[in-house]
C-alpha cells in the first residue's frame, strides 16, 4: 500500500513538471516571436529613416548649391526639388517620435532647413547638425533593439550604458555644433 502511494505522488509531481515545463516553452516562444517581430520591424525603421535623411539632406544641398542661379528657382527642377525637399521633411518627422528628446531637436531643424538651404550661408552648419543629431538617434535606436534582445540580467548590468549616452547628447546639445542655440 505505501509504495503505491508512492508511485502515485511520483506520477503527481511528473504531471505538475510537465505542465509547468508546457507552460514555460510556451513563455519563451512567445517572447522569442515577440523580440523577433519588433526588432525586425525596428530594423527597418531605422533603415528607412536613414535613407529618407540622406535623401533630404542630398536634395536640399542640391537647392543650396543651385539656389543662387535665378535660372534654376524658376526652372521645374527647383520646383521639383523643393517638392521633394517638403515631402521627404514631412515623411521623417513623420517618422519621428514627437516626444523624444532627439527627436524633438531633429523636428526643429527639419523645419528650418529648406528655408536655410535657400537663403542662409549657414545651410552647411545646420546640415551637419542635422547628421550628428541623427547620428545619436540612430545610436540610440539600435541600442534599444539590441536591448530587446538581451535577457533581464543583461539588461540590468547595461542601465549605466544609456546614462553615458544621455550625457554625451546632452554636452552636443549645448555646443555650437548642434546647431540648437540658432534655432530657438
Amino acid at each position: 500500500m505505501l509504495y503505491g502511494g508512492g508511485e502515485m505522488e511520483k506520477a503527481i509531481i511528473g504531471l505538475v513538471g510537465v505542465i509547468i515545463g508546457a507552460f514555460i516553452s510556451a513563455f519563451v516562444v512567445r517572447r522569442s516571436s515577440y523580440i523577433s517581430s519588433v526588432t525586425t520591424e525596428r530594423t527597418k525603421w531605422i533603415d528607412k529613416l536613414r535613407t529618407n535623411i540622406a535623401d533630404l539632406v542630398g536634395t536640399l544641398a542640391t537647392i543650396s548649391l543651385k539656389s543662387s542661379s535665378d535660372t534654376y528657382r524658376k526652372s521645374a527642377e527647383y520646383d521639383a526639388d523643393k517638392r521633394k525637399a517638403e515631402t521627404l521633411v514631412a515623411t521623417v518627422i513623420l517618422q519621428l517620435n514627437p516626444d523624444g528628446s532627439i527627436d524633438k531637436n531633429i523636428i526643429k531643424l527639419l523645419h528650418r532647413l529648406p528655408f536655410l538651404a535657400e537663403r542662409s550661408d549657414k545651410y552647411r552648419d545646420a546640415e551637419n547638425a542635422l547628421i550628428l543629431h541623427s547620428q545619436f538617434l540612430l545610436k540610440e535606436e539600435w541600442e534599444k533593439v539590441k536591448y530587446e534582445t538581451q535577457s533581464a540580467i543583461a539588461r540590468w548590468w547595461k542601465t549605466d550604458c544609456n546614462s553615458e549616452r544621455e550625457e554625451k547628447y546632452r554636452n552636443f546639445c549645448e555646443s555650437k555644433e548642434s546647431f540648437l542655440s540658432e534655432i530657438k
